[in-house]
């Protein structure tokens, strides 16, 4: 495929999701056991995804949670997150606001000599993360000064087409069985073409974190209906009939620039 036609498949995939409707809220939201954000960040010319997801326990009972709990993620052009952990953490009221300061320190031992070099340069070895209860968090050091917006997230499923927004777009939305010809063709798409393909591991791996998160925006919103079905109608349907075609790069291509719409509109 040459590059004038992927690029109009890419566009392709843009003009389809304008027609993505906003989120709709009346309602306030319902508060859980769980904190999760995410901020993009363009760092030395790259884009990352500064992704954590913050257990209740961590900040009300920091000694007893596990190690995994006090990670959080940066996922980027690399084969490797970046990944830190928290140390410590102090509670503070002030002005009323309940305050967490939680200190993360980069984890060398999970990363090569090189991702460890770029991450302390980038973001530093280590961060205070700033969290409002039930408000927002911001990262604060000498490299960063980022607002991370909390989502209230009600079940963490570890399954993963259970938050996978083409999955509810097919079966939750439209009735349709799991394994009907709409998502067995695309996950062929993902296992067969994209898997062994290292280009586009980075794609798989950041739809892996922002899928849920999406999907969890998407399921509070009241006309989640109305998303659902812009999503299986202008991005489930055309990239199927694009690998029915033969043509699996100008499917990933749709794919790609719809999901990069979708990001500014639900994340």
């Amino acid at each position: 495929m040459n590059r004038k036609t992927f690029l109009q498949y890419a566009s392709a995939g843009v003009a389809a999701a304008s027609f993505l409707p906003l989120l709709s809220f009346t309602k306030n939201l319902k508060s859980s056991d769980y904190f999760m954000g995410d901020k993009f960040l363009v760092i030395k010319g790259q884009e990352w995804l500064f992704s954590f997801t913050i257990d209740s326990d961590l900040l009300s009972k920091f000694k007893e949670t596990s190690d995994q709990t006090k990670e959080i993620k940066l996922s980027g052009n690399t084969e490797t997150d970046l990944v830190y952990k928290a140390d410590s953490i102090i509670e503070k009221t002030i002005d009323s606001k309940n305050l967490h300061f939680i200190t993360f320190s980069i984890i060398k031992d999970k990363l090569t000599s090189e991702n460890f070099k770029f991450a302390k340069d980038a973001f530093g070895k280590e961060f205070i993360m700033e969290v409002h209860d039930k408000c927002h968090a911001v990262i604060r050091n000498e490299k960063l000064k980022v607002d991370l917006p909390f989502r209230y997230i009600k079940n963490m499923s570890s399954d993963p087409d259970a938050n996978c927004f083409l999955t509810s777009a097919c079966v939750f939305h439209k009735g349709l069985p799991d394994d009907c010809a709409e998502l067995m063709i695309l996950r062929n798409l993902r296992e067969t073409v994209m898997k062994p393909n290292p280009i586009f591991n980075q794609l798989i791996a950041e739809y892996n974190v922002i899928a849920p998160k999406m999907l969890s925006n998407i399921g509070d919103s009241e006309n989640k209906g109305e998303i659902l079905e812009t999503i299986y109608s202008n991005l489930v349907l055309p990239a199927v009939n694009l690998v029915e075609e033969g043509k699996n790069e100008e499917a990933i291509a749709y794919y790609r620039d719809f999901v990069q719409e979708m990001k500014y509109l639900y994340l």
